[in-house]
């Protein structure tokens, strides 16, 4: 079952979630991770390492910063929208 976060679920207009990342992130600490999915934004979970909090994007580890991927995830969707607004318009 798909599982989606607050964060994730904030962007979209949805009021239903499952998890919160920014609750998560609250007492993690310096060098540890917790996974946690979330389908929406495709993330596998969340990590703190030089005092930065971070995605986990890959079984590989792959990480992005977390504030700067919510806010490109944002923008994204944004553009999304309006393009879905222009072309029904068409």
């Amino acid at each position: 079952m798909a599982e989606f976060s607050k964060e994730y679920a904030d962007i979209v207009g949805d009021k239903f979630y499952d998890f919160s990342y920014s609750e998560i992130i609250v007492d993690l600490k310096e060098g540890y991770y917790i996974a946690e999915i979330c389908e929406g934004l495709g993330t596998l979970g969340v990590e703190k390492a030089n005092g930065i909090f971070y995605f986990i994007t890959s079984a590989e580890g792959d990480l992005v910063e977390y504030s700067t991927f919510l806010n490109a995830f944002k923008l994204t969707h944004e553009e999304k929208k309006k393009h879905r607004k222009k072309h029904k318009r068409e």
